[in-house]
Protein backbone atom coordinates (compact mmCIF):
# COMPACT_ATOMS: atom_id res chain seq x y z
CA UNK A 1 0.00 0.00 0.00
CA UNK A 2 1.20 3.50 -1.13
CA UNK A 3 0.01 6.61 0.32
CA UNK A 4 -0.15 10.12 -0.67
CA UNK A 5 -1.25 12.77 1.45
CA UNK A 6 -1.40 16.49 1.79
CA UNK A 7 -1.88 19.12 4.45
CA UNK A 8 -4.15 22.57 4.47
CA UNK A 9 -1.53 24.00 6.71
CA UNK A 10 2.04 21.57 6.54
CA UNK A 11 4.21 20.37 4.33
CA UNK A 12 2.14 19.69 1.14
CA UNK A 13 1.89 16.98 -0.91
CA UNK A 14 4.03 13.71 -0.04
CA UNK A 15 4.53 10.48 -1.64
CA UNK A 16 5.02 7.78 0.60
CA UNK A 17 5.86 4.39 -1.19
CA UNK A 18 5.63 0.73 0.29
CA UNK A 19 9.55 -0.66 -0.89
CA UNK A 20 9.63 -3.63 0.94
CA UNK A 21 10.34 -6.50 -1.04
CA UNK A 22 7.96 -9.46 -0.16
CA UNK A 23 5.04 -10.77 -2.42
CA UNK A 24 1.88 -8.54 -2.38
CA UNK A 25 -0.54 -9.18 1.20
CA UNK A 26 -3.32 -7.73 0.19
CA UNK A 27 -6.26 -7.53 -2.49
CA UNK A 28 -7.11 -4.30 -3.90
CA UNK A 29 -10.29 -4.05 -5.99
CA UNK A 30 -11.36 -1.15 -8.05
CA UNK A 31 -15.14 -1.41 -9.51
CA UNK A 32 -16.32 -0.16 -13.27
CA UNK A 33 -20.28 0.43 -13.67
CA UNK A 34 -21.89 -0.14 -16.60
CA UNK A 35 -25.62 0.33 -15.23
CA UNK A 36 -24.65 2.36 -12.49
CA UNK A 37 -22.02 5.36 -12.67
CA UNK A 38 -18.88 3.54 -13.74
CA UNK A 39 -16.61 4.21 -10.77
CA UNK A 40 -18.98 2.48 -8.78
CA UNK A 41 -19.78 4.91 -5.97
CA UNK A 42 -21.72 3.84 -3.38
CA UNK A 43 -21.15 0.56 -4.44
CA UNK A 44 -20.20 -2.15 -1.24
CA UNK A 45 -17.85 -4.79 -1.77
CA UNK A 46 -17.68 -7.61 0.33
CA UNK A 47 -14.94 -10.51 1.03
CA UNK A 48 -16.25 -13.51 2.95
CA UNK A 49 -13.65 -16.18 4.83
CA UNK A 50 -13.90 -18.75 6.80
CA UNK A 51 -14.92 -16.68 10.08
CA UNK A 52 -15.57 -13.25 9.17
CA UNK A 53 -16.03 -10.88 6.47
CA UNK A 54 -14.01 -7.96 5.26
CA UNK A 55 -16.34 -4.90 3.62
CA UNK A 56 -15.33 -2.05 1.81
CA UNK A 57 -17.47 1.14 0.08
CA UNK A 58 -16.35 2.75 -2.85
CA UNK A 59 -16.69 7.03 -1.80
CA UNK A 60 -16.86 10.07 -3.62
CA UNK A 61 -14.84 12.07 -1.17
CA UNK A 62 -13.26 11.67 2.36
CA UNK A 63 -13.50 14.84 5.13
CA UNK A 64 -12.19 18.27 4.03
CA UNK A 65 -11.08 19.14 0.49
CA UNK A 66 -10.02 15.53 0.43
CA UNK A 67 -10.62 12.00 -2.06
CA UNK A 68 -9.17 8.62 -1.31
CA UNK A 69 -7.79 6.38 -4.53
CA UNK A 70 -11.38 4.62 -5.60
CA UNK A 71 -9.08 1.28 -4.84
CA UNK A 72 -10.60 -0.84 -1.96
CA UNK A 73 -7.89 -2.39 -0.29
CA UNK A 74 -7.67 -5.77 1.43
CA UNK A 75 -5.08 -5.94 3.99
CA UNK A 76 -4.76 -9.94 4.70
CA UNK A 77 -2.63 -12.59 6.71
CA UNK A 78 -0.27 -14.50 4.73
CA UNK A 79 -2.93 -17.63 4.56
CA UNK A 80 -6.32 -15.91 4.29
CA UNK A 81 -8.22 -16.33 0.76
CA UNK A 82 -11.81 -15.40 0.26
CA UNK A 83 -14.14 -17.84 0.11
CA UNK A 84 -16.85 -15.62 -1.99
CA UNK A 85 -16.51 -11.99 -3.04
CA UNK A 86 -19.82 -9.78 -3.73
CA UNK A 87 -20.28 -6.94 -4.97
CA UNK A 88 -23.35 -4.48 -3.87
CA UNK A 89 -23.75 -2.35 -6.65
CA UNK A 90 -25.25 1.19 -6.43
CA UNK A 91 -28.64 0.48 -7.38
CA UNK A 92 -29.48 -2.30 -5.30
CA UNK A 93 -27.96 -5.51 -7.77
CA UNK A 94 -26.01 -8.10 -5.69
CA UNK A 95 -23.40 -9.92 -8.15
CA UNK A 96 -20.89 -12.34 -7.34
CA UNK A 97 -17.40 -12.65 -8.92
CA UNK A 98 -14.67 -15.15 -9.42
CA UNK A 99 -11.38 -15.10 -10.63
CA UNK A 100 -9.44 -13.80 -7.81
CA UNK A 101 -7.75 -17.10 -7.26
CA UNK A 102 -4.28 -14.86 -5.87
CA UNK A 103 -3.73 -11.33 -3.99
CA UNK A 104 -2.99 -8.30 -6.22
CA UNK A 105 -4.79 -5.98 -8.03
CA UNK A 106 -8.21 -7.14 -9.70
CA UNK A 107 -10.94 -4.98 -12.32
CA UNK A 108 -14.39 -6.16 -11.80
CA UNK A 109 -16.53 -4.97 -13.93
CA UNK A 110 -20.10 -4.76 -13.48
CA UNK A 111 -22.48 -7.95 -15.47
CA UNK A 112 -19.33 -9.65 -16.14
CA UNK A 113 -19.00 -11.97 -13.22
CA UNK A 114 -15.34 -12.84 -13.56
CA UNK A 115 -12.81 -10.45 -11.93
CA UNK A 116 -9.80 -8.80 -14.45
CA UNK A 117 -5.99 -9.17 -12.68
CA UNK A 118 -3.99 -6.30 -13.56
CA UNK A 119 -0.32 -5.38 -12.99
CA UNK A 120 0.36 -3.33 -10.17
CA UNK A 121 1.04 0.60 -11.44
CA UNK A 122 4.37 1.60 -12.00
CA UNK A 123 5.16 5.18 -9.81
CA UNK A 124 8.61 5.15 -10.51
CA UNK A 125 7.79 8.33 -12.83
CA UNK A 126 5.53 9.73 -10.00
CA UNK A 127 8.33 9.60 -7.60
CA UNK A 128 10.56 11.31 -10.08
CA UNK A 129 8.43 14.12 -9.93
CA UNK A 130 8.91 14.79 -6.00
CA UNK A 131 9.96 18.17 -5.38
CA UNK A 132 14.05 17.50 -4.28
CA UNK A 133 14.57 20.55 -3.61
CA UNK A 134 15.39 20.44 0.19
CA UNK A 135 16.06 16.73 1.27
CA UNK A 136 14.42 14.92 4.22
CA UNK A 137 16.31 14.85 7.49
CA UNK A 138 18.14 11.34 7.63
CA UNK A 139 17.92 10.71 11.67
CA UNK A 140 15.33 10.30 13.52
CA UNK A 141 17.15 10.91 16.84
CA UNK A 142 17.26 14.90 16.20
CA UNK A 143 14.14 17.52 14.95
CA UNK A 144 14.87 21.06 13.39
CA UNK A 145 12.21 23.08 14.43
CA UNK A 146 10.74 25.03 11.35
CA UNK A 147 10.62 28.34 13.46
CA UNK A 148 13.02 29.14 16.25
CA UNK A 149 11.26 29.13 19.68
CA UNK A 150 12.22 31.81 22.40
CA UNK A 151 13.79 29.36 25.47
CA UNK A 152 12.82 29.65 28.48
CA UNK A 153 15.19 31.74 31.27
CA UNK A 154 17.01 28.74 33.19
CA UNK A 155 19.59 28.68 36.14
CA UNK A 156 22.09 26.15 37.78
CA UNK A 157 24.81 25.99 39.83
CA UNK A 158 28.41 25.91 38.79
CA UNK A 159 30.97 23.59 39.63
CA UNK A 160 32.06 26.33 42.62
CA UNK A 161 28.42 25.55 43.32
CA UNK A 162 27.24 28.97 42.48
CA UNK A 163 24.54 30.13 41.23
CA UNK A 164 24.22 30.96 37.17
CA UNK A 165 21.81 32.20 34.84
CA UNK A 166 21.30 31.76 31.31
CA UNK A 167 19.21 35.10 30.09
CA UNK A 168 21.21 36.48 27.73
CA UNK A 169 23.63 34.98 24.44
CA UNK A 170 26.32 36.95 22.49
CA UNK A 171 26.90 33.62 20.18
CA UNK A 172 25.14 30.18 19.70
CA UNK A 173 24.74 28.11 22.25
CA UNK A 174 24.55 24.03 22.42
CA UNK A 175 22.86 23.44 26.08
CA UNK A 176 23.59 19.75 26.69
CA UNK A 177 21.95 18.02 29.96
CA UNK A 178 23.71 14.65 31.41
CA UNK A 179 23.14 12.11 33.83
CA UNK A 180 25.98 9.89 35.23
CA UNK A 181 23.51 7.24 36.05
CA UNK A 182 23.39 7.16 31.58
CA UNK A 183 26.23 5.50 29.79
CA UNK A 184 25.63 7.63 26.46
CA UNK A 185 25.33 10.58 28.42
CA UNK A 186 29.59 10.12 29.22
CA UNK A 187 29.92 9.33 25.55
CA UNK A 188 28.07 12.79 24.68
CA UNK A 189 30.46 14.89 26.50
CA UNK A 190 33.53 13.10 25.19
CA UNK A 191 32.04 13.57 21.45
CA UNK A 192 31.71 17.77 22.74
CA UNK A 193 34.88 17.73 24.82
CA UNK A 194 36.54 16.26 21.29
CA UNK A 195 35.17 18.79 19.00
CA UNK A 196 35.35 21.77 21.61
CA UNK A 197 38.23 23.65 19.91
CA UNK A 198 35.91 23.30 16.43
CA UNK A 199 32.93 24.72 17.79
CA UNK A 200 34.34 28.12 19.16
CA UNK A 201 35.96 28.69 15.85
CA UNK A 202 32.68 28.46 14.74
CA UNK A 203 31.33 30.52 17.51
CA UNK A 204 29.40 28.42 19.39
CA UNK A 205 29.54 28.03 23.13
CA UNK A 206 29.13 24.90 24.56
CA UNK A 207 26.94 24.23 28.39
CA UNK A 208 26.50 20.98 30.21
CA UNK A 209 24.06 20.39 32.47
CA UNK A 210 24.56 17.27 35.26
CA UNK A 211 20.84 16.15 36.29
CA UNK A 212 22.64 14.40 39.09
CA UNK A 213 21.16 14.84 42.06
CA UNK A 214 23.35 15.96 45.70
CA UNK A 215 23.76 12.28 45.96
CA UNK A 216 25.81 11.65 42.52
CA UNK A 217 27.21 15.10 42.28
CA UNK A 218 30.65 13.35 43.60
CA UNK A 219 30.71 10.80 40.53
CA UNK A 220 29.96 14.01 38.27
CA UNK A 221 33.05 15.63 39.37
CA UNK A 222 34.45 12.50 38.85
CA UNK A 223 33.61 12.15 35.44
CA UNK A 224 34.31 15.65 34.17
CA UNK A 225 38.19 15.43 35.61
CA UNK A 226 39.05 12.39 34.40
CA UNK A 227 37.56 13.40 30.95
CA UNK A 228 39.36 16.71 31.38
CA UNK A 229 36.22 18.59 30.29
CA UNK A 230 36.81 22.19 28.06
CA UNK A 231 33.60 23.00 28.22
CA UNK A 232 31.62 25.00 30.97
CA UNK A 233 29.42 22.81 33.14
CA UNK A 234 27.35 22.72 36.24
CA UNK A 235 24.29 21.19 37.97
CA UNK A 236 20.82 21.62 36.85
CA UNK A 237 18.45 22.70 39.39
CA UNK A 238 14.53 20.97 39.75
CA UNK A 239 13.06 24.72 38.60
CA UNK A 240 14.67 24.78 35.56
CA UNK A 241 14.15 21.30 34.68
CA UNK A 242 10.33 21.50 34.94
CA UNK A 243 10.35 24.66 32.93
CA UNK A 244 12.45 22.67 30.10
CA UNK A 245 9.86 20.11 30.65
CA UNK A 246 6.81 22.41 29.98
CA UNK A 247 8.87 24.18 27.06
CA UNK A 248 9.06 20.77 25.56
CA UNK A 249 5.77 19.99 26.32
CA UNK A 250 4.29 22.76 23.99
CA UNK A 251 6.70 22.02 20.71
CA UNK A 252 5.17 18.15 20.78
CA UNK A 253 1.85 16.73 21.08
CA UNK A 254 3.30 13.51 22.32
CA UNK A 255 4.48 14.82 25.80
CA UNK A 256 7.84 12.54 26.48
CA UNK A 257 9.74 12.47 30.33
CA UNK A 258 13.08 14.44 30.44
CA UNK A 259 15.73 11.63 28.68
CA UNK A 260 19.07 12.38 28.88
CA UNK A 261 21.59 13.14 26.54
CA UNK A 262 19.69 15.91 25.06
CA UNK A 263 21.06 18.69 23.58
CA UNK A 264 19.47 22.03 22.48
CA UNK A 265 20.74 24.21 19.72
CA UNK A 266 19.99 27.94 20.63
CA UNK A 267 20.99 31.30 17.91
CA UNK A 268 22.45 34.07 19.33
CA UNK A 269 18.76 35.31 20.06
CA UNK A 270 17.66 33.16 22.59
CA UNK A 271 16.23 30.90 20.42
CA UNK A 272 16.14 27.42 20.19
CA UNK A 273 16.38 25.58 16.22
CA UNK A 274 17.44 22.42 16.81
CA UNK A 275 16.99 19.32 19.15
CA UNK A 276 19.27 16.10 19.30
CA UNK A 277 17.29 13.85 21.72
CA UNK A 278 20.81 11.21 21.80
CA UNK A 279 23.30 11.58 20.63
CA UNK A 280 24.59 15.07 18.00
CA UNK A 281 27.76 12.60 16.88
CA UNK A 282 25.75 11.91 13.63
CA UNK A 283 25.26 15.71 12.91
CA UNK A 284 28.19 17.66 10.80
CA UNK A 285 29.34 20.60 12.59
CA UNK A 286 28.95 22.37 9.14
CA UNK A 287 24.70 21.32 8.54
CA UNK A 288 24.45 23.03 12.30
CA UNK A 289 26.24 25.96 10.88
CA UNK A 290 24.11 26.34 7.77
CA UNK A 291 21.48 25.54 9.29
CA UNK A 292 21.54 28.60 11.58
CA UNK A 293 22.55 30.72 8.75
CA UNK A 294 19.21 29.69 6.74
CA UNK A 295 16.64 32.07 6.48
CA UNK A 296 13.35 31.79 8.00
CA UNK A 297 11.28 30.61 4.66
CA UNK A 298 14.46 28.16 4.16
CA UNK A 299 13.97 27.00 7.76
CA UNK A 300 10.40 26.09 7.55
CA UNK A 301 10.69 24.06 4.18
CA UNK A 302 14.00 22.12 5.49
CA UNK A 303 12.66 21.31 9.13
CA UNK A 304 10.19 18.78 7.85
CA UNK A 305 11.22 15.13 7.81
CA UNK A 306 10.45 14.43 4.60
CA UNK A 307 11.17 15.60 1.30
CA UNK A 308 8.65 18.55 0.24
CA UNK A 309 7.92 22.28 1.35
CA UNK A 310 5.24 24.03 2.50
CA UNK A 311 2.66 26.14 0.79
CA UNK A 312 2.17 28.53 3.43
CA UNK A 313 4.55 31.13 5.00
CA UNK A 314 6.29 30.81 8.55
CA UNK A 315 4.00 32.69 11.56
CA UNK A 316 5.26 35.79 12.54
CA UNK A 317 7.84 36.35 15.25
CA UNK A 318 4.62 37.84 17.53
CA UNK A 319 2.65 34.69 17.46
CA UNK A 320 5.76 32.30 18.14
CA UNK A 321 6.49 34.43 21.04
CA UNK A 322 2.63 34.30 22.15
CA UNK A 323 2.83 30.36 21.46
CA UNK A 324 5.71 29.88 24.20
CA UNK A 325 5.37 32.18 27.36
CA UNK A 326 8.02 30.69 29.61
CA UNK A 327 10.56 33.36 28.58
CA UNK A 328 9.40 36.33 30.18
CA UNK A 329 11.23 38.17 32.63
Amino acid sequence: LDLIYRNRSAPRIRLITNEFNQSPSSILIKLEGTKCNRDGIGSRVELKFKNHTLMRSVKAGDMFLSQSTKWLHFALNSSDFPEEVLVYWNGGEREEFIGLNKKGHYLLVQGKGEAQQIHKLNNEKLINQVDQKFTKQNFSDHVYLPVRFPFPIISYRGPDASLKTIDSYDKSLILNFWDTQDKSSEEELSFLNRNSLNFKKEKIEVVSLSLDSLENAGQAYEVIDKMKYKNEWGFLNDESKKQIQNWINKLFDRHESFHVPLSLFIDSNGCCIAIFKRSMENISLSELVKFNNLSKLDQWHYAPPLKGSWFTFPPSERFVRSFVQDRQK
